[in-house]
Order: C-alpha cells, then structure tokens, then sequence
C-alpha cells in the first residue's frame, strides 16, 4: 500500500482541491501552485503516471460530491437529484480505480457511500413516480392512491432527512475530505495512465456485455435493469478517465452509443417501478378497489406498452454499442 504516491514527494502531491475550476492547489509546485485538471470537455492531454492521474481525478470528484451534499435538502427534488448523481459519480471513481486503491480502504468508504446514496434513491424513485403519476394519472378514481404515494414520500423524505442529519453522514465528509488529501494507492503507479485505465474500461465492457447475455438468455425486468445498471458504470467511468486517455473520437462515440441506450432502459426501469408501486399501494387499499380497477388497469396497461417499445428498440440500441465498443477495444 502507497500512501505517499508514484515516487513523489508527500510534501508535493499532499493535493488540496479548491473551487478554481476544477483545479488542484498543490502546495510546493511553484508559481501559483495550481496545477488544471484536464476534464472531458478538452484541453491537451498530458503524458502522466496512472498514480498522478488517479490522484487528481479523485480528488476531484470527491470535492463535487462533497459540493452536492452539503447543498442537499430532502424536500427538495432537485437538489435530491443533483446529489444522487454526484454520489453515483463517485462509487463510480471507486470503481473505475479499484486495483490501484488499497481495497480495505476502498471498499469502507463505498459502503458508506452506498449507504447514502439508497437513501437519495428511495426519495428520488419515489418522486419521478409521483412525477409520472400526477402526469398521467389523472383519473378521480386513483385519488387513494395519489394519497398513499405522498405519505410514502413524506416517510421516506423524513427518513433521508435524518441521514443528512446523522453523525455517520458527518462521518462520512470527514473521511471523504481525508481521502481527497490523501488517497491510499496500492501497486504499480508509474505505468502511464492511458494505458492502464483502457485495461479498466475494458473490464467494464466485459461486464456489461455479461449483463447483456443476461438478457439473452433470460430476458425479464430484472435482467434489463442490470445492462442499464452496467451502461451507466461504463458510461461514468469513460466521463471520468477519458481526460487521460487517447482515441477521444472512439471514446465520444461509445459514450452517445451507451447515453442512448441507458436513457431508453432508464424510461423502461420507470415504467416498470410505477406499475409495480401502483399495484402494491392498490392491494393495499382495501376501500374502492373495484372502483378503481379499470382506471389502475388502464394506466398499468399503457406502462406495460412502453416496456414492450423499449424492448423492441434494445436489439437496435445494442448493435451500436457493440460496433462503438469494438472500435475501441478490439484495436
């Protein structure tokens, strides 16, 4: 395990990330001690060490995570949002930088991670359903409903209100703040970066082309779900490494291939969360039922036809993913 880095000194890459445009404030470099952070967006990429790269990048997206969540309100859907994807951004730095990270120390801060960010997601799933609801909904006969999906929202935003408030959230920016300054790394750091993370976005893709047999094999919600799941770990990861690699045009072609596919697996995953909430919160309601039967079977039914179009396009979808991933993998 290597604390200190890829043979430089502590007292140089001891980073502290400041808001300065995604730069680094590196104490000891000379001059105003800034050194840029080159991002997806452009900007000439440096040759550097996998230890340098992995070093500024996290720091990076831990200082974004940690700009999300100090903002985060749970009555706020927005802002709910906003740190939903930051903490989906960072488990995805974990993942993406797994062999070089010391794996104890990796895998305790994704636990933590992980155990907040289930509690935007309840908040979050829970409102784009009530969004979808409300808008498509509209029948007087689901007014029960309607009511029994608020009061769950209402138990699950006073619930992330009491994580946002909790010691171990306050623990959990104090260890993030620690691992931004001082990331533990393990193995072999002096590799150049580009090559190394293309060996990591080709696992990525190995797994997601697994999700896909998945779906071949045994087609159903739950399959669907986990190459959406897989698309958006690879689609992360390419975000985040593509400032250290080459082949940008092979990389920002793969990157549309799979935004339109999670996109469309995204809608399928919410028609399919809706109709199984409106189902569980009908069977709960034991007043009314038969008199919102039609109206609960209708608006299940055209959640059900949405599923099916999503299905139909993934063949399609899929092929580009393959031919954009091939193009840069198989070369």
């Amino acid at each position: 395990m290597d604390r200190a880095g890829d043979g430089e000194a502590r007292s140089v890459w001891d980073a502290r990330v400041i808001s300065n445009g995604g730069a680094v404030e590196v104490p000891g470099c000379g001059g105003d001690g800034v050194v840029p952070v080159v991002g997806i967006s452009g900007g000439k990429r440096r040759r550097r060490t996998i230890g340098r790269a992995v070093r500024e990048r996290w720091a990076r997206e831990v200082v974004a995570f940690l700009k999300r969540d100090a903002v985060v309100v749970a009555e706020d859907a927005e802002s709910v949002h906003q740190a939903r994807r930051a903490a989906r951004r960072l488990r995805a730095a974990l993942r993406l930088y797994r062999p070089f990270f010391d794996r104890l120390w990796a895998g305790s801060l994704a636990d933590e991670v992980r155990w907040l960010a289930r509690r935007l997601g309840v908040v979050r799933d829970l409102d784009v359903v009530g969004e979808r609801f409300v808008r498509e909904g509209g029948s007087l006969a689901l007014g029960p409903i309607h009511e029994a999906m608020e009061a769950n929202r209402r138990l699950a935003r006073q619930a992330l209100a009491e994580a946002l408030e909790s010691r171990r959230r306050r623990v959990l920016r104090e260890k993030l703040r620690e691992a931004s300054r001082h990331p533990w790394l393990r193995g072999e750091l002096s590799e150049p970066a580009g090559k190394r993370l293309r060996r990591r976005l080709r696992s990525l893709w190995q797994r997601l082309k697994a999700a896909r047999d998945g779906v071949r094999l045994a087609p159903g919600d739950e399959a669907y779900h986990e190459v959406r799941k897989r698309g958006k770990d690879l689609r992360l990861a390419i975000e985040i490494a593509a400032g250290d690699m080459g082949r940008r045009k092979a990389l920002d072609r793969l990157d549309r291939a799979l935004g339109r596919l999670v996109a469309r697996l995204g809608e399928r995953q919410d028609a399919v969360v809706a109709a199984r909430l409106i189902r569980e919160l009908d069977a709960s309601l034991e007043v009314g039922r038969e008199e919102r039967r039609l109206a609960v079977e209708a608006l299940v039914a055209r959640w059900a036809e949405e599923v099916d179009r999503v299905d139909a396009e993934f063949g399609r979808l899929w092929r580009r993913v393959r031919r954009s991933a091939r193009r840069l993998f198989d070369r």
